[in-house]
């Protein structure tokens, strides 16, 4: 699902669908990303995983880079983001 999500906002951006459209995929991402992200650190506490701490950062790290992604878009800046993309798929 997260994959997909981005690949739809690289297709949005890349296909000039408009700031409107990439933004609402964006949203979307962001809402799967902390539902997901919540279910996993809730797991993690229950069954008491011993790395919790530094996969919540992680997660962490990478709600604010969603973050950033957004305000990128309501800044108009697409080329930001697209880079974005491409950093995040290989890295």
């Amino acid at each position: 699902m997260l994959v997909d999500l981005l690949n739809q906002i690289h297709d949005a951006i890349q296909h000039h669908h408009g700031t409107e459209a990439t933004r609402s995929i964006v949203i979307k991402l962001e809402e799967y990303t902390r539902v997901h992200f919540a279910v996993e650190e809730s797991l993690m506490r229950i069954l008491h995983y011993p790395h919790y701490e530094p996969h919540k950062k992680e997660h962490d790290k990478l709600i604010k880079q969603l973050d950033e992604l957004r305000e990128k878009l309501e800044t108009g800046k697409p080329q930001s983001v697209s880079n974005w993309l491409i950093f995040s798929k290989s890295g």
